[in-house]
């Protein structure tokens, strides 16, 4: 099986050169040394010579050199340049090429500084230990008496890579790809106890995709199951995170039920808005437009069921009021709708316009629902830039706020915090 072992190398040679005669001949190695310890290679090479098993020049990689041994910061970032993508074109060679972290030899930081950044690798790591060391067995280990320690990695036996990804994704307001990530882990998982844990944090990206869906009944059911599961999220979030998502499943409940089984469109306006904001927020203005342009509709048909008109797109014509007779017998387009609410004299179809929301063709004034008519999700090919996005969204807020919805009053999904 080809090896590569990734090694620091301190002022000892031995725990290398005992490692090496282990795997030789078919391993390759990087030696992670200080420009004091360089030395010491040369060291290792001699002792693996006189022992028998030499270590071929094609077997080692050219050694890479950590110029201030004891600042972290410099030693992961000369590492993660010149180390990991050595150990990436090693690892995408195939499954069956594994590489072997010792963290024996170097300075503590050195050693620290290679683990943290072989935590996104597949990998073991390794340490040279023995039964018999110096100084009343609290020194060097002695010469014959050394022991391999080596254990899979923890970053990916604990999982703990694969839930900082996934709560990296859902802090972006991608929870369908937080849950897709963590849902494969849960199958790849066989320890029960291990499984059952990881599930809990499944189900809790699984209700916030869910509910970015508006899949609310999804939603409540898998948040019912992550709200369950409460004590298996202690040992992935931090405490204040699960603070903070504990605190808040009453509320994400709530809401749900009421998306459920309310007789009036303002929680489905609400939550739209909310989703509105989170696409804002992602960047993703087309979405964003789409989505508080269906807000302002939606707000026009709840205020015109409070006059008889329950259906925009089949109004009664007895209803009208007479100076938009033209209206009937047609489907109430959008600023239709709110032209008809002012002649009510609402106060919402009041404000629509002078939010400056309606078009004017014979003065030349355009609407700023223009832009999403003019979206690729709409009529047009141009995409929506962040300031028109953001000024609908704006005045879509504003005619919510006569509902009672403020940005106060919407839900907000965590911030995700890991241990």
């Amino acid at each position: 099986m080809p090896l590569l072992l990734v090694a620091t190398v301190g002022g000892s040679p031995a725990p290398i050169v005992y490692h090496l005669t282990l795997v030789l001949p078919d391993a390759r190695v990087i030696f992670i040394c200080s420009q004091d310890s360089e030395t010491s290679v040369t060291a290792i090479k001699d002792a693996l010579q006189a022992r028998g098993t030499p270590l071929p020049e094609s077997a080692c990689e050219i050694p890479i050199t950590l110029l201030d041994p004891f600042n972290l910061t410099s030693c992961i970032a000369t590492l993660q340049r010149d180390l990991a993508p050595q150990v990436a074109n090693w690892l995408a060679r195939g499954t069956d090429f594994k590489v072997s972290v010792n963290i024996t030899g170097g300075t503590k930081t050195m050693s620290a500084a290679l683990a943290a950044v072989a935590m996104a690798w597949p990998c073991s790591f390794t340490y040279v230990s023995g039964k018999v060391r110096d100084k009343g067995g609290l020194g060097d280990v002695l010469s014959g008496s050394e022991v391999l320690i080596e254990v899979p990695s923890p970053f990916h036996s604990l999982n703990i890579k694969v839930i900082q990804d996934a709560a990296g994704l859902a802090n972006s307001g991608d929870w369908s790809a937080a849950a897709t990530i963590l849902s494969s882990t849960v199958r790849a998982t066989t320890d029960p106890s291990r499984k059952r844990t990881l599930a809990s944090l499944e189900a809790l990206f699984q209700g916030f995709a869910h509910w970015d869906r508006f899949q609310h009944d999804q939603a409540a059911k898998r948040l019912a199951d992550a709200q369950r599961g409460g004590h298996d999220l202690s040992l992935f979030l931090s405490p204040a995170c699960l603070r903070q998502i504990e605190s808040r499943f009453p509320a994400f409940q709530a809401t749900l039920a009421a998306l459920a089984n309310s007789p009036t469109l303002v929680p489905k306006i609400a939550d739209l808005l909310a989703n509105a904001e989170r696409r804002f927020n992602e960047c993703r203005y087309d979405d964003a437009v789409a989505r508080s342009y269906r807000v302002i509709e939606a707000i026009a048909q709840h205020q015109l069921a409070e006059y008889g008109i329950p259906d925009t797109a089949h109004p009664d014509p007895a209803i009208l009021p007479n100076s938009l007779g033209y209206l009937a017998g047609k489907p109430l387009a959008l600023q239709d709708a709110f032209r008809v609410l002012a002649e009510f004299n609402n106060d919402v179809g009041q404000l629509f316009l002078r939010l400056g929301l309606a078009a004017d063709p014979a003065s030349g004034v355009h609407s700023p629902l223009n832009a999403r008519n003019n979206s690729i999700l709409a009529h047009g090919w141009k995409p929506v830039g962040a300031d028109s996005a953001e000024l609908l969204l704006n005045k879509a807020f504003q005619l919510a706020g006569h509902l009672g919805i403020t940005r106060d009053s919407l839900v907000r999904y965590p911030t995700l915090t890991t241990l």
